[in-house]
């Protein structure tokens, strides 16, 4: 996990005040960065965090997200923000949750990315002949079309009739 500041910030949008959580490793370079003089942002506060903390509390409140990174505040958003000024930390529950999204989506990408070896497989044997040139996958017949169903049901009764 990069390591930084998990940082909230608001301003004025459409006569509306909305609360912005971002990640980076300067908080208040990253707030000058999207200040402008038409429309000011303002830091609330900043503690230690990575991206998976972002992203967590992104999940988080996600019914109040208005668009990007940007939130209408709620009760539960000023709550987090006080034990954030008071501790200097993320709340325990919040670091947590951070932790376990951030392996979630690791085994997430650990799945994808199984599922494309296993599909890289499964096509290289189709694409290559291997296992149908032989064997009960052949059974007599012509190699079959990946859409035709018919030659699983004999490929099972073959090994039916093998195991018998």
């Amino acid at each position: 996990m990069s390591k930084g500041s998990v940082y909230f910030a608001h301003a004025l949008w459409d006569n509306e005040v909305l609360i912005k959580i971002g990640f980076s490793e300067s908080p208040r370079w990253r707030i000058g960065q999207l200040s402008s003089k038409t429309r000011p942002v303002h830091l609330i506060c900043h503690v230690p965090g990575s991206m998976a903390h972002e992203n967590a509390l992104h999940q988080l409140f996600d019914t109040s997200r208005v668009h990007g990174e940007w939130f209408r505040p709620s009760r539960k958003m000023y709550r987090l923000m006080t034990e954030c000024l008071s501790l200097g930390v993320l709340p325990a529950a919040v670091e947590e949750f951070g932790k376990a999204h951030a392996a979630m989506i690791e085994a997430k990408r650990a799945d994808k990315a199984a599922e494309r070896t296993a599909a890289e497989y499964f096509n290289d044997c189709y694409e290559t002949r291997r296992f149908w040139d032989s064997g009960p996958f052949l059974m007599g017949k012509s190699r079959p079309s990946p859409s035709d169903t018919d030659w699983i049901d004999q490929m099972i009764s073959s090994y039916a009739k093998e195991a018998a």
